[in-house]
């Protein structure tokens, strides 16, 4: 019941701390001044009892956080949110206000604004749609009819940033500790922040808490990981407002159970639906799809239909949050992968994010406790790592390689704005590979006496043997696996601690970095045309071939022993033919073609001397590859790394592998264009084709337009061209 207290107007109240019992401040004479914890919902109502219709109140937990709608304008200039209330009247309110106060003094931030109007007697949902967000905790009040008396609602709430998390076994340590870790907060001096706090689920093989309730990170409580308390700590600070973690995380699981159908969907969802919105989804997956060798065009679509599904449960910004990606931070252990099988997910993962405006992040300074996941100290560095992307703050990044002897290579790295120089702790030489362009097999050693010297934003690599000159070499940074399972330990960072009282550590290379020969080795090859006419191309392109194929001279000259190289050419095809035919490759290497459903061919040789096929589509299956069939000019490109195939027709990737491992050797006959070379006439291709290249390189990463203009054929990584503008000359020039 609510209790009515008539004061005169003469009267001082003397305000008291309900829980200390002490004296807090007089007010003025016939006023109270809520003070937020001090007095409960109903605790104290003044003056005009008739108007007075409220008998309770409900609504949000105490300590939770509303999502912003918007991050400027209300009181505080940092955006306003939205709070719904159940009221319980016991008379028509025909006005209901509330108004808005910061709790630890009680200042009136927002003073009374009409939430609803013609409310019958009864309960109804109150909807108090411009809460002002602000660093700090809110006490809300409310009147009806007008009334002096008001009801202060009993727990006091945030209006901020929320920060959704997803993800497995890494992510559940963001909110708990596991792995027999003792290291509290206390021990590395993390203080959490008073205006952040955590709505999480969390499952993993050694601890579990599917509870999800709002609780501040603690040394003692549910959430005990130090990585969500560093997260928060920044986030507050950054963006000036109360922020929340919330989400859902399990253990050992695939992409395929976070999406809709998927076990942890419905738990993901779940946590999502209870706080109502969301600023930032962070997805921290992707150690089991590297395990298993989940196709890259698989883990793809995956994503889409996880990041559709969750913005559909954002009821506040929809579609209109930030996004951020890891895949795998740097890992020792080989139980999660091989190394190939690592990169493919975190250059799915990459390329995803560059071409939806999200962000990715590779920690490769990590401190693990079994080589896989992060101790209490590497959640540091992983919090740091997200705060970094969120902020926008970039790292040191590896942006080219140049050989300048037999021995050395030489790193150019692109340093943040205001940094000089870069520093080393411990040995970071052993963070780099070099290879053989291509291959990721058995790396070349280092020299033993001088294998790395940094100067300002220059690393210089020595091997420890003398390659030729004419051998272009591939350089990577915090490649799995990891040779030692603290990343932080051997490490290179820059001079600018930006707040977190260590330097920006170098940025881990997605993708090698290609230190190209001193000497180039392109030999270029003119075909021998057999039964060739030509007729003329689309706009730009001059002539093409109508009929007819040529041949290399030399057998696996065109692809040489190369793991790393990308085929491409425009065709026409206006049936599909009776059997397997081939528009351009080579035996025991690689070639596109189509099969007699006229379905798009993308075929490679793995390592274990067989055919292995881009997509389900073969010479012997249907499968679900493009019909091409159309009489349409298509452009079709296949790309082979060591970590993934990749098939793409008119720009757009349509099928993938990531499973198998192509083989090095060169191929085992001459490069065929418009056949194949072991029998040409038996593949013949029935259609037209034109701009053929061979590339030594990974040419494209992600969708792109394909040329518009012939290649002028002095290209960086272009290795054989033939524009078959009446002949079948070759185009490097």
């Amino acid at each position: 019941m609510v209790k009515q207290y008539f004061i005169p107007a003469t009267t001082t109240i003397i305000e008291m701390d309900a829980a200390e019992g002490a004296a807090v401040k007089p007010s003025s004479p016939g006023t109270y001044k809520a003070i937020a914890g001090i007095m409960a919902e109903g605790d104290l109502t003044v003056a005009d009892t008739a108007a007075d219709v409220i008998a309770a109140v409900a609504g949000p937990a105490a300590y939770s956080v509303a999502q912003r709608r918007t991050v400027s304008g209300g009181e505080g200039g940092k955006g306003v949110g939205t709070l719904a209330f159940q009221m319980t009247l016991n008379g028509t309110a025909a006005t209901l206000d509330y108004r808005v106060l910061r709790a630890e003094d009680g200042t009136v931030l927002k003073d009374w604004t009409v939430a609803a109007t013609g409310l019958a007697a009864g309960t109804a949902v109150v909807v108090c749609p411009d809460v002002p967000a602000r660093l700090g905790w809110l006490t809300l009040q409310f009147r009806s009819n007008g009334s002096a008396s008001f009801h202060s609602y009993a727990n006091v709430v945030g209006v901020g940033r929320i920060i959704a998390l997803a993800g497995q076994s890494l992510a559940v340590r963001f909110f708990a500790k596991m792995d027999g870790q003792t290291t509290t907060m206390s021990d590395l001096a993390v203080v959490p922040d008073a205006n952040g706090v955590i709505f999480g689920s969390y499952q993993d093989s050694q601890k579990a808490d599917l509870a999800a309730a709002w609780a501040f990170p603690s040394d003692s409580g549910k959430y005990d990981g130090a990585a969500a308390a560093v997260l928060l700590k920044d986030q507050v600070s950054a963006h000036g407002v109360t922020c929340a973690l919330v989400g859902h995380a399990r253990g050992a699981q695939a992409i395929s159970a976070f999406v809709p159908g998927g076990t942890e969907n419905v738990p993901l969802l779940a946590v999502l639906d209870s706080v109502g919105g969301f600023e930032q989804f962070i997805w921290f997956q992707g150690h089991s799809d590297s395990s298993v060798g989940t196709a890259p065009l698989v883990y793809r679509q995956a994503l889409n239909s996880l990041f559709a599904s969750v913005a559909a449960h954002n009821g506040v910004l929809g579609t209109s949050f930030g996004k951020l990606l890891c895949a795998l931070p740097n890992i020792s252990s080989t139980s999660w992968g091989t190394g190939d099988r690592i990169a493919s997910i975190r250059q799915v993962q990459a390329d995803w994010a560059a071409a939806n405006g999200a962000s990715y992040v590779q920690p490769v300074d990590v401190a693990l406790v079994d080589g896989v996941h992060e101790t209490q100290a590497g959640g540091v560095a992983l919090a740091r790592a997200f705060s970094r992307a969120m902020r926008g703050h970039a790292l040191p990044t590896i942006t080219s390689a140049m050989r300048t002897s037999q021995t050395d290579i030489v790193l150019k790295v692109a340093l943040p704005p205001g940094v000089a120089v870069l520093n080393s702790i411990g040995s970071p030489a052993a963070r780099f590979k070099v290879y053989a362009r291509g291959d990721t097999g058995t790396p070349l050693s280092l020299d033993t006496t001088t294998p790395i010297t940094i100067s300002g934003a220059t690393i210089t690599l020595k091997l420890a043997s003398a390659q030729a000159d004419g051998v272009a070499l591939d350089v990577w940074f915090g490649r799995g696996i990891d040779p030692a399972a603290d990343g932080g330990a051997d490490m290179i960072y820059d001079n600018s601690a930006d707040g977190f009282g260590i330097g920006r550590p170098l940025a881990g290379t997605v993708r090698p970095v290609t230190a190209l020969p001193i000497v180039s080795t392109t030999s270029p090859q003119t075909l021998t045309m057999t039964s060739a006419t030509y007729g003329t191309s689309i706009a730009g392109f001059g002539q093409r071939a109508t009929a007819g194929y040529g041949l290399t001279a030399t057998a696996g000259a065109a692809l040489p022993s190369v793991a790393t190289w990308t085929i491409e050419a425009r065709f026409t095809l206006s049936a599909a033919p009776s059997a397997v035919r081939v528009l351009a490759g080579m035996s025991n290497k690689g070639w596109i073609g189509v099969n007699s459903a006229g379905r798009l061919l993308g075929n490679f040789r793995n390592a274990s001397s067989a055919d292995s096929y881009v997509g389900d589509s073969t010479n012997s299956v249907v499968g679900t590859n493009p019909a091409v069939a159309d009489g349409l000019e298509h452009h079709v490109a296949l790309v082979c790394t060591a970590a993934q195939r990749r098939l793409y027709l008119d720009g757009v990737l349509v099928a993938s592998e990531g499973a198998a491992v192509p083989v090095r050797s060169a191929g085992s006959s001459v490069y065929g264009v418009n056949a194949f070379g072991v029998s040409p006439a038996t593949y013949q291709w029935p259609g037209t084709s034109d701009e053929h290249a061979i590339w030594l390189t990974e040419r494209y990463i992600a969708d792109f337009t394909p040329p518009t203009t012939p290649y002028s054929g002095n290209e960086a990584g272009l290795f054989q061209l033939w524009h078959l503008d009446g002949s079948g000359a070759s185009g490097i020039v």
